[in-house]
């Protein structure tokens, strides 16, 4: 996750002050998110909460800041967001890593990378929410529950490492931009179709699966059985419902299998 801003002409703020505030109030924050300031330990099937912090660093970008968003220059992405932790955090390392970037055109981009093993997308939201509070000096702000473990006691195999698309793969990573003019052009087109209330999610989704099948096509000369997977909050879904401030990984997965080239039209994706 980044999260980009331009330059205030308002504040005259130095990079070190700047530096120092965020650095200040990301220490408050994991002190509410206690785990994520930790290490993983026995094999990884554990948090040790041992309060060794995240991994902090600077970076400066030689362009402005409209250069790193745009399309064709999908590239400066890697200088923008900080390395995935599918590594580090198995040797022992940062299980919260921060990369603050700095543009020539006076805007900066601030990048955090948090486990998955301690938390969803939800949670990491949360505490990204909870750290800018903090870095403003707010009040209104409360610790998050832990109650993951006593609604969702441990799996039976504790070393189930879950699904891995790239292992043995090779996986290209793409970024697209989409402007909301275009997203509400789709979600017409599936109200028009007969779809009841499409979201963002639903009519993205349905767009990237049929172009992804299309190219699939194209490559085979063929069409094959296919299935898209997606994750789902259960806070909202669960009877009765969770806190969404709830902390850890709080969700489950679904597909739908899709096995004849009729079955792809966009709304009958949505």
């Amino acid at each position: 996750m980044a999260l980009f801003y331009p330059k205030n002409q308002d504040v005259h703020y130095p990079p070190s002050k700047i530096s120092q505030i965020l650095q200040t109030s990301l220490s408050k924050a994991l002190s509410n998110f206690y785990p994520f300031a930790g290490r993983l330990m026995n094999n990884n099937l554990s948090v040790d909460c041992n309060d060794m912090g995240a991994q902090f660093v600077e970076a400066r970008i030689k362009c402005p800041m409209s250069e790193s968003l745009k399309q064709q220059k999908s590239h400066l992405k890697d200088l923008v967001f900080v390395i995935s932790l599918s590594q580090s955090n198995l040797a022992g390392g940062s299980l919260v890593l921060v990369q603050l970037t700095y543009f020539d055109c006076g805007g900066m981009a601030l990048a955090a990378s948090i486990s998955h093993k301690v938390c969803d997308l939800i949670t990491k939201s949360n505490f990204m929410k909870d750290w800018m509070l903090m870095a403003h000096q707010s009040s209104d702000i409360r610790a998050p529950p832990f109650n993951g473990a006593s609604l969702f006691p441990p799996v039976d195999d504790p070393l189930f490492k879950g699904f891995n698309p790239t292992k043995g793969e090779i996986c290209i990573r793409r970024r697209y931009l989409f402007h909301a003019s275009k997203i509400e052009e789709l979600k017409a087109l599936a109200s028009n179709s007969g779809v009841d209330r499409p979201t963002r999610v639903e009519v993205v989704s349905a767009l990237l699966y049929s172009c992804a099948v299309s190219a699939s096509m194209k490559n085979s000369a063929s069409f094959e059985p296919s299935q898209l997977a997606s994750a789902v909050n259960l806070r909202a879904i669960t009877v009765p419902s969770l806190p969404q401030e709830s902390v850890g990984n709080f969700l489950t997965h679904f597909s739908v299998s899709v096995n004849t080239e009729d079955e792809m039209k966009f709304p009958e994706l949505v």
